[in-house]
């Protein structure tokens, strides 16, 4: 475990530099498995593979593992070395809750799975394209409020 604590008033920052020609890139992987480190298995659906989160400090401390918010990507089925798929999960703290809630997931079968979806600028596209938009929850709404051209 690594972890940074900055100067008071002062942003924490961790800096990767990139540099080369084409096919270059930084990144940023976390990986999972079943198992041990000595003797690993594969991921089953449902197993988070690696989140990306944040948490503000309450009247006694961070909360951690309550409120805030989080992306997490994680398996869609049991792992092989032929099958891997995987969903990307955002969640967010509602006003007034310290409970995460799952607002969006995005599959790899180009599903789109929304919770109180609510679109309401305007919104210009000629290629907009999704196979499915669904409600997670009965009580979830999907809302256009513009008309997309």
């Amino acid at each position: 475990m690594i972890h940074v604590t900055g100067f008071d008033n002062t942003s924490t920052k961790i800096i990767q530099d990139n540099f080369g020609s084409g096919g270059t890139y930084t990144l940023f992987n976390g990986r999972s498995g079943r198992g041990t480190a000595a003797s690993p298995s594969a991921s089953q659906a449902g197993d988070i593979l690696v989140r990306f989160g944040g948490n503000g400090y309450g009247t006694t401390g961070f909360g951690i593992g309550s409120g805030g918010a989080y992306e997490q990507y994680v398996a869609a089925e049991n792992f092989s070395d032929t099958t891997k798929g995987t969903n990307i999960v955002f969640a967010t703290t509602p006003t007034g809750s310290n409970v995460l809630t799952t607002i969006l997931t995005l599959t790899g079968n180009t599903a789109i799975f929304a919770n109180n979806v609510s679109i309401a600028n305007n919104l210009t596209s000629n290629t907009i394209t999704a196979t499915s938009i669904t409600a997670n929850a009965v009580s979830s709404t999907l809302s256009l409020v513009n008309t997309w051209t």
